[in-house]
């Protein structure tokens, strides 16, 4: 799935090339019984096979390049391309509940149209502007939603005497990052549960951030199926 990952039998990419290097030493398996092969063919041939793979390998990692447009999130698939994730604006939404007044983002729509298969762990490919590239832990964050029958949700704010302070923090998912090109970062998440999922790309520390209330904020989406 990702930058670094080990390529196996099951990528389409690798299969011509595991074709031909097992063709190859068979051929020079039956030579070398037969003794018809040195042993300095030997050390050629496992010269040309890793060559093969390191070029295979190589034309694959390359194959996922940085986007252009600024905040965009793109889902690394198993071949390791890239597919941008669904966006869509999110509404904020108040009401009064016993607590004090609440208030929510709102997606439209009850689940994502971009489908990602659950597994041990899901990678993306994310791209910051200039400035945001310097601290992407604040300008990166992924968030579980509130899946209902016509829409998806978040809290994000409960102002009222048992939350004097007014701050509500949505159901955020932990991931690592890594470095990949010049403005970009290959995030992991490790094995996500079935359900809706959104990324906030480029607001610092969204969480307490109270600047984004009169913003249209476009929330990246994404659904995790079994």
């Amino acid at each position: 799935m990702a930058k670094y990952q080990l390529i196996f039998f099951t990528e389409k990419s690798m299969r011509l090339p595991c074709i031909l290097c097992l063709f190859i030493v068979v051929f020079y398996k039956k030579n070398y019984i037969r003794g018809q092969l040195k042993i300095n063919n030997i050390k050629n041939v496992f010269l040309f096979l890793s060559i093969i793979f390191i070029t295979t390998v190589n034309a694959q990692e390359n194959s996922l390049s940085e986007s252009t447009k600024f905040s965009e999130v793109q889902y690394i698939t198993s071949e390791g391309k890239g597919i941008p994730l669904e966006v869509i604006p999110a509404g904020l939404i108040t009401s009064e509940t016993f607590k004090g007044r609440e208030a929510k983002l709102r997606i439209k729509g009850s689940t994502s149209s971009v489908k990602i298969p659950t597994t041990d762990s899901i990678q993306f490919l994310v791209r910051l502007s200039e400035n945001d590239k310097i601290t992407p832990r604040q300008h990166i964050k992924l968030i579980h939603l509130n899946a209902e029958k016509k829409r998806r949700t978040t809290r994000t704010f409960i102002a009222g005497p048992l939350n004097k302070n007014g701050n509500e923090s949505p159901e955020f998912v932990e991931f690592t990052y890594k470095k990949y090109g010049e403005y970009s970062y290959i995030v992991t998440v490790p094995k996500l549960t079935k359900g809706e999922y959104a990324f906030v790309i480029g607001i610092a520390n969204f969480e307490t951030n109270k600047n984004w209330a009169n913003k249209a904020i476009e929330f990246q989406l994404f659904s995790v199926t079994e």
